[in-house]
């Protein structure tokens, strides 16, 4: 009865190069960190020794932390299937009944010094239920205008 209208999945837009790219620095940097930890130095260049090496932990610990939340971010974006009666997101089930208000907001990065200025703009389609419960696909993710006109019709319904 609850059939499936609709499956949108998730445009994988670069994160599996983000993560290839962050893995290998770190394998890079480990391996960098272990043979340095194994030269020997003379008396006087131990400082700049342990100094370089606490750089290269730093760089390799930072690596690892994006590869895991850019891996982290391809786990959470589930596909959008849209049913007959209701509809699952990536941050849950909403009955179209629920939905109280459907829009599309614009975010806008503006430059770090020039606040009238626009680096970078992406556009989201936020859900609201009744029980004021949120669901923000970006379009960077998801394909939303094709689920804004989908929603709309299930919503009219």
């Amino acid at each position: 009865m609850n059939e499936i209208i609709a499956t949108f999945d998730p445009i994988q837009t670069g994160l599996a190069k983000d993560i290839m790219t962050y893995g290998i620095a770190t394998i890079v940097l480990v391996i960098g960190l272990i043979i340095g930890s194994r030269v020997k130095t003379s008396y006087e260049q131990r400082h700049y020794k342990n100094m370089i090496l606490m750089l290269i932990f730093f760089g390799a610990l930072i690596s690892a932390g994006a590869t895991f939340f850019s891996w982290l971010t391809t786990v959470k974006l589930t596909p959008v299937v849209m049913r007959v009666q209701d509809m699952d997101t990536p941050y849950g089930t909403v009955d179209y009944t629920d939905i109280r208000n459907a829009y599309y907001f614009q975010d806008k990065q503006t430059a770090k010094y020039a606040a009238d200025k626009v680096i970078k703009e992406t556009q989201f389609l936020i859900i609201d239920e009744i029980s004021r419960k949120s669901h923000a696909l970006s379009e960077e993710n998801y394909d939303i205008d094709k689920i804004f006109s989908l929603l709309e019709k299930q919503v009219k319904k």
